[in-house]
């Protein structure tokens, strides 16, 4: 999974937190639909091929846009996009083609995704949670 620091979330997580199980269910809905935005942002931007990539051939037709998903984790109060089966799954080279190797040039779609959009998701994330605790 790539990795997006925005600052902010720290302190709007410890606020929520004070405020109990309510807050927390809040948060994770909310960072559920920040993290939404940028998988959006992804699929657009994934690498696609004519035929699915060779190595999924016989498992999967789907490309390796339509293997994208969100990560939630309101304790932590972190949300991220990653590809179904993680690192290691059917869809393993989508980490080839995000970080590169040395005969891959990196073509780091969920990076530029977050870059992208991670403003849009933060907003998306402090406006709902305000939404649903009636703050403002």
């Amino acid at each position: 999974m790539a990795n997006v620091r925005i600052d902010g979330l720290k302190d709007l997580g410890t606020r929520v937190k004070n405020m109990g199980k309510d807050a927390r269910a809040a948060a994770g809905q909310a960072l559920r639909k920040g993290a939404e935005i940028i998988r959006e942002e992804a699929h657009v931007r994934a690498p696609r091929s004519a035929h699915g990539h060779p190595a999924t051939q016989g498992r999967t037709a789907k490309h390796l846009a339509d293997q994208l998903t969100t990560s939630v984790s309101a304790s932590k109060y972190t949300a991220g996009v990653t590809v179904v089966g993680g690192v290691n799954g059917p869809s393993f080279y989508w980490k080839f083609l995000e970080y590169g190797t040395k005969r891959i040039k990196e073509r780091a779609f969920i990076r530029e995704s977050a870059e992208v959009r991670g403003d849009e998701a933060m907003e998306t994330v402090k406006r709902e949670i305000e939404n649903r605790l009636g703050i403002k």
